[in-house]
């Protein structure tokens, strides 16, 4: 198996593709399933929407890989990162989980999502 390269323009374009069709985690249909994972069914998080099938195997079945910080994967081979665009994936990834999470809780009109929302488009449309 080969390692999935992730760019961050290739991130970016893809969280648009995913946020325009309400495919984010943060978007999930059932508010109190909305988590931090990788891909649940048709939807996936920042990184997440951006895995080939290939890469997301690697992650199936281990509930730890599932939820991890996209520092681990890097950190066991699993994705390659160009190491000038790591800190930006990983804000992007931390903005929507802060999204998904304030989403949870609050409710998609709650201001903490809003708020969550419009800091995560800033930086897939910047």
């Amino acid at each position: 198996m080969s390692v999935q390269v992730l760019t961050l323009s290739e991130t970016k374009a893809r969280c648009r593709d995913a946020y325009c069709a309400k495919r984010l985690m943060a978007q999930y249909p059932i508010r109190s399933e909305r988590e931090c994972v990788y891909k649940k069914g048709t939807y996936g998080c920042a990184i997440g929407v951006s895995l080939t099938e290939e890469t997301h195997k690697k992650l199936v079945g281990s509930e730890c890989l599932q939820s991890s910080p996209i520092s681990i994967l890097i950190a066991k081979g699993i994705l390659r990162v160009p190491e000038e665009e790591r800190p930006y994936l990983r804000e992007i990834q931390y903005t929507h989980d802060d999204w998904a999470n304030a989403s949870r809780n609050y409710g998609d009109n709650g201001q903490e999502t809003i708020m969550a929302e419009e800091n995560f488009l800033k930086l897939i449309y910047s």
